[in-house]
């Protein structure tokens, strides 16, 4: 009859509706179940996403694992101690170099020039003789630091001059300053030759002719003993022009003194004129300078004026390079 097929039709749909859509007792039980489980992770573990499931390694590290709503493909996992912060670290390398290696050889030279300006006399010429140890730090805006510990000599008496540690920085830039050199030296002080200066010192102080020269060393290399002191005050004096110029593609020698002019002057120090070749020893380009110097023993050589004069094709005698 009509009453017990609509019967039936009701059993059935009672009996097909769990398997669709899911008890009613039993959906209720485990959304509490996913509840509870939920508060129970900490809050930092619980994504708000609805893409997102929690993914362990084996060594216990928890990660966000994003599902693309795009395509199937997973994104990497993500860290969840770095969820909410991605600091940069801005720390600067330190690299060591090879002391006998040219960047640590350029660096060292113009410490040398720094040390013959700051602590040389027309008897007292240091050169660096052994790089010990040579770093390179990159700075901001530019700038490498050279971290440096060498050995200097007296090239005039050739006697150990001590150990000395040196910071140097270079500024690369478009408009090139002059290098920031910091020089502390254990015995550089004890290289006494105060007697021989005030000697020659004296000397020229009373003598009633001004002291003139040119092409020192001459195309043989040769060097007038009485001119040996002028030579010598020539490379402090040109010490002060080489580091101003140096830079990391520059290694820098006085070449040759073309002439030397002492000038009358009103204080208690001699003042010298100088027009002198330089010598860069990367481009192999001979350079020419005029400086005007003072010196006495008592405050050491002052460059008071230097000028970069044009190329010439000069015809005057070969030069030699020194030290």
């Amino acid at each position: 009859s009509f009453q017990t097929n609509m019967g039936r039709a009701l059993w059935i749909a009672l009996a097909v509706l769990p398997v669709v859509y899911g008890h009613p007792t039993l959906l209720t039980v485990q959304t509490e179940l996913q509840t509870e489980e939920r508060d129970r992770d900490p809050p930092h573990l619980q994504s708000e996403s609805p893409n997102s499931v929690i993914y362990k390694e084996d060594d216990g590290k928890e990660f966000f694992l994003e599902i693309s709503q795009d395509d199937t493909e997973n994104k990497l996992p993500t860290p969840a101690s770095d969820v909410e912060s991605n600091q940069v670290n801005t720390a600067m390398p330190v690299v060591e170099l090879n002391p006998s290696y040219y960047q640590a050889r350029r660096a060292a030279k113009a410490a040398e020039h720094y040390l013959n300006y700051h602590y040389g006399s027309p008897f007292k010429l240091f050169s660096i003789r052994d790089i010990k140890s040579a770093t390179l730090e990159e700075l901001p805006e530019g700038r490498g630091k050279y971290n440096m510990t060498f050995a200097v000599d007296d090239a005039i008496s050739n006697k150990t001059a001590g150990i000395c540690t040196a910071e140097i920085v270079f500024n690369r830039t478009e408009e090139e300053k002059t290098p920031e050199v910091h020089c502390t030296c254990d015995d550089l002080l004890k290289v006494n030759t105060s007697e021989a200066e005030n000697s020659f010192f004296h000397q020229v102080m009373q003598s009633t002719k001004l002291v003139e020269g040119e092409y020192i060393p001459d195309s043989f290399g040769f060097i007038a003993p009485e001119m040996k002191p002028w030579w010598q005050l020539g490379i402090l004096a040109s010490s002060f022009v080489m580091l101003k110029e140096s830079n990391e593609s520059t290694l820098y020698n006085m070449a040759q003194i073309l002439s030397v002019k002492q000038q009358k002057s009103e204080e208690n120090s001699l003042l010298v004129d100088y027009d002198v070749l330089l010598h860069d020893f990367i481009s192999q380009e001979m350079i020419q300078w005029h400086i005007q110097a003072s010196w006495s023993p008592t405050t050491g050589v002052k460059v008071t004026k230097c000028t970069l004069q044009p190329k010439k094709h000069s015809t005057t005698p070969a030069t030699v390079d020194s030290r």
